[in-house]
């Protein structure tokens, strides 16, 4: 073999060389795609809620939650929501929309699923008897078989009726003492605190019920003749900012 067969030979051996070690260092290099879990692509996504309490209104109360955008729905599939009860996630409703009437007081959960009508025959459900477990545990996310994904924590919403209850005046008159006396009341005992709420006792004055100060018990001490109302407050600090109150005008 002459000068330059060598040169080619020597040449073929070492791009050789170069081209695995290149293939061996592409192949190392290229990183693994993440597969979907079980092959399923559907991804209920997540809510917001409107509101963590809510008041149980004559008529009913709307209660819902907003979706955040981070759902995936795969060709085929459609979306809709559903409205759970209690701890045991007892299916009440299911909707289009992530808004529903309720007329009952209780804890509600509003969840998002994606499915395939094709696979998942929703006329199983029983409302008021399946639960959102029962229809979690037909796909693949809870051990069952078929690609759907529910959003089984939702959002929740306690809907209840907080009430005042009524309180007891120490006395109907009292006189200033050396420029100031203590007036007070005692609760009755027949307040209702949903979780959640918290009790203030609000100082009035006047037909006008202006506020003149808030305590967490129902005593105040006045320096002012006049005529004043001690009033209970259960709310849900949540839903009421008290920052609000100005004494002596709202």
């Amino acid at each position: 073999m002459d000068s330059s067969g060598r040169i080619k030979d020597r040449f073929r051996r070492t791009f050789g060389k170069l081209a695995v070690i290149a293939f061996a260092l592409m192949a190392f290099q290229m990183p693994a795609k993440a597969q979907p879990s079980g092959g399923c692509d559907a991804f209920a996504g997540t809510l917001n809620g409107f509101k963590p309490t809510d008041c149980l209104l004559t008529g009913g109360t709307a209660i819902g939650g907003i979706p955040v955008g981070d759902a995936v729905v795969p060709p085929g599939f459609q979306t809709i929501y559903v409205l759970t009860k209690g701890e045991g996630l007892v299916i009440e409703q299911v909707r289009p929309f992530p808004i529903f009437d309720v007329t009952a007081i209780g804890r509600y959960t509003i969840h998002t699923l994606v499915y395939d009508p094709a696979t998942l025959d929703l006329s199983i459900v029983d409302f008021g008897v399946t639960t959102g477990f029962d229809v979690n545990s037909l796909l693949i996310q809870g051990g069952g078989s078929i690609c759907a994904s529910l959003d089984v924590a939702g959002t929740s919403v306690l809907v209840d009726n907080p009430d005042a209850g009524t309180l007891t005046a120490f006395k109907s008159e009292d006189c200033l003492v050396n420029g100031t006396v203590a007036i007070g009341a005692v609760p009755n005992g027949d307040i209702y605190v949903p979780e959640g709420y918290q009790v203030l006792y609000v100082l009035t004055e006047g037909s006008g019920l202006v506020i003149q100060a808030v305590r967490d018990v129902p005593i105040f001490d006045v320096t002012e003749p006049g005529s004043y109302t001690i009033h209970t407050l259960v709310y849900d600090p949540a839903t009421i900012d008290l920052s609000i109150v100005e004494p002596g005008v709202t």
